[in-house]
């Protein structure tokens, strides 16, 4: 069968595709084989791993492997109660791999991109192809990235923003089809965001003082995207170029022989856009970090302001930490106000995935989400107390 899984994409597709990029006349042979990859961490795609058994001319200096991400349309009973625009997801990053590159320091550490097709309504499906990085470990949500792990990725979200600082002319160049604003619209549905509060609330009963604050707080702060919009707008005019979805699945990870995490690529760019660089730093702290160091969530801004303000000096767009740690703590507020039912609702599939691969864990796994669930609805409390 030519289909790739239970996708519409197809190893002729892919063959054909690949030879053009790479400039070859080899073709697959048959031991060609498609597994599924990093279940439990992507959510808006598929991601499958593909071993190609090249055969003819020059078939030994072609990647043997490479992971195909397919953003195709969901039957409704999938999709449930999301509406994302498959389209938008999978063209705006192919956008990132063929043009907004250009934008990123060249030192950046993403994966190499080998070929894409931009979604087409006769398939309802786009894919894009990159490198299957050899050896790199996945991060879940049970994990907890060491502090220094930590300033690893903060520092290259400072790389980047500093690129953009100094590259105005490359951050104009940046193509995006605002994929971001049009997942912001679905998730500021209302009666959606109220229904996630409600499994929340049968998930944590013991939390029902808090949540009902939070359904408070989603009818003022999120009740509409026009209302999201204002508030973002007044929050912050710093435009720079972002990951978008940032948390620690979206990132390739090596593990040294004592277990500690550090980033080896930066992946999943289906969300870039231009904003506030709070949105990315909001998005990887709040999984990574173990719950009783959240603590340290401020001297990890810090730390992204000092790097910056070396770089760059008078031209940081925060006067002063101070006004940086603001920025962040409001948007921390809105967006974990409404990205939290949603993670609580990710934990079965999470715990699924973390089951096939680590059953002897899965009791001690179950505990550290729960752990780190609750010390996010605090911080989220905490910052719409001050702020909202």
């Amino acid at each position: 069968m030519d289909t790739i899984l239970s996708t519409p994409i197809t190893w002729s597709m892919i063959e054909a595709d690949l030879k053009k990029a790479l400039s070859t006349s080899a073709i697959f042979g048959s031991a060609k084989k498609a597994e599924a990859f990093g279940k439990g961490c992507s959510f808006l795609s598929k991601t499958v791993l593909l071993t190609f058994d090249w055969q003819g001319c020059g078939s030994q200096e072609l990647p043997e492997t490479a992971l195909l991400k397919v953003c195709q349309r969901q039957p409704q009973e999938e999709r449930g109660t999301d509406i994302f625009d498959s389209s938008l997801l999978n063209d705006n990053e192919l956008l990132l791999y063929t043009e907004t590159v250009k934008a990123l320091p060249p030192n950046f550490p993403i994966p190499r991109y080998y070929c894409g097709r931009l979604y087409s309504k006769e398939l309802e499906a786009g894919y894009v192809l990159i490198e299957f990085v050899a050896n790199a470990s996945l991060c879940h949500l049970v994990h907890n990235v060491q502090f220094d792990g930590v300033l690893e990725v903060v520092g290259w979200l400072a790389e980047m923003a500093v690129y953009s600082i100094k590259n105005p002319e490359k951050l104009a160049l940046a193509k995006t089809v605002d994929a971001n604003d049009e997942c912001l619209k679905d998730f500021t549905r209302l009666e959606i965001s109220l229904a996630r509060y409600d499994k929340m609330e049968a998930h944590f009963p013991d939390l029902k003082e808090d949540i009902d604050y939070f359904r408070v707080k989603t009818r003022e702060v999120l009740k509409d995207f026009d209302t999201l919009q204002t508030l973002r707008d007044k929050i912050s005019n710093v435009k720079l170029i972002c990951h978008g979805d940032p948390w620690p699945p979206n990132l390739l990870w090596k593990r040294g022989a004592n277990g500690n995490f550090h980033v080896f690529k930066f992946v999943d760019w289906q969300l870039f856009h231009i904003g506030t660089p709070c949105w990315d730093l909001t998005l990887f702290l709040f999984g990574c970090m173990a719950p009783e160091d959240y603590d340290r969530i401020p001297d990890a801004i810090r730390h992204y302001y000092d790097l910056i303000t070396a770089r760059v000096g008078y031209k940081n767009p925060w006067d002063n930490v101070e006004q940086l740690l603001t920025e962040f703590e409001k948007i921390f507020a809105w967006l974990i106000l409404m990205l939290l039912p949603m993670n609580v609702g990710m934990l079965g599939s999470c715990m699924e995935a973390l089951n096939e691969v680590d059953e002897g864990r899965i009791a001690e796994y179950g505990r550290l989400l729960d752990a780190k669930m609750r010390r996010l609805s605090e911080e989220t409390k905490k910052y719409l107390l001050k702020w909202y």
